[in-house]
């Protein structure tokens, strides 16, 4: 739900500078369900690859390693955690995190709140001393939750970082949750982080947000009791601040010109790859272009 954990993983990899290692092996787990024609010509379909990210501060004993999915296979979730721990651990990895998103009836301009769960008391003092709410009761659901218990299964200790973000939200990337999230990760793990650009790119859609909820409340009350049927009036079209256009069938001559020299920006300095993700959140192409922008943080020969 909004994109939290993936923006809070893209942030980080953009922001600490962090390089593909060698690519997880968990292709077998998922099933081709089709193919690709292009010209009358049939290719494979693409299986879904999971990436292993690492950043390395021998200076501050800081070392991470950062999973991104291109999807949660259908069946076999357990195994499909236990190979990515398999990885990890060649990177040595002493504890382990997820990040989720929880949805509430909230409104834009409300704080996002961290709720955290732990697999150890240790876990959970660490929560609580540094200020997270303890989530104390329910599930959590997909890889978010299952990746604990495979943690766990192994005697590795791992936490669960929850942002809340409102229910209208989750279709849209929300960055408010996002950033709150990687405060508390950033808090836990003492790394120095500057989420600056985050926080920003947050209240350019919570603008958006509360805008959008304005226009419907006026046109609902404009509106009530009459014999015409109540539409959700559109958001207006903002561009350059961060903030995302749902429904856009293609891109402009323009907007392909802009990607292109964000992508271009970005190779050359990858602390500048979330402005381009934060530009094609705007246009919503972020899919179109997954594969092309985590191919910024891989190692070259």
């Amino acid at each position: 739900m909004g994109h939290v954990a993936l923006t809070a993983g893209l942030y980080l990899m953009s922001k600490l500078h962090m390089r593909e290692e060698e690519p997880l092996a968990t292709g077998d787990l998922f099933d081709l369900d089709h193919i690709d024609v292009t010209k009358g010509l049939a290719t494979p379909g693409h299986v879904p690859l999971s990436h292993l990210y690492a950043y390395r501060d021998s200076g501050r004993n800081c070392d991470l390693g950062l999973v991104i999915g291109e999807a949660q296979p259908p069946t076999h979730k357990l195994e499909y955690c236990r190979r990515i721990l398999d990885g990890a651990e060649r990177l040595g990895v002493e504890q382990v995190m997820t990040f989720a998103a929880i949805a509430f009836d909230m409104h834009p301009r409300d704080p996002s709140r961290v709720f955290g769960v732990a697999t150890h008391p240790e876990g959970l003092e660490a929560l609580r001393s540094h200020g997270i709410e303890v989530f104390e009761s329910g599930q959590i659901q997909g890889m978010n939750g299952v990746f604990l218990a495979a943690a766990a299964e192994r005697g590795i200790p791992g936490v669960c970082l929850m942002g809340s973000m409102p229910a209208l939200a989750a279709q849209i990337p929300y960055p408010k949750a996002a950033h709150a999230v990687l405060k508390a990760f950033a808090s836990l793990c003492d790394l120095p982080l500057d989420l600056e650009e985050l926080k920003e790119y947050g209240r350019g859609i919570d603008q958006r947000l509360t805008l959008g909820l304005e226009k419907l409340k006026e046109a609902l009350t404009e509106q009530s009791g009459g014999e015409e049927e109540t539409r959700v009036p559109a958001t207006e079209e903002k561009t350059g601040d961060g903030t995302v256009e749902e429904g856009v069938a293609g891109q402009s001559a323009e907007d392909r010109h802009r990607i292109e020299q964000l992508f271009a920006q970005a190779k050359e300095d990858r602390s500048k790859a979330f402005e381009l993700k934060r530009e094609l959140d705007r246009l919503g192409a972020f899919k179109d272009y997954e594969n092309r922008f985590l191919d910024l943080f891989r190692m070259r020969p």
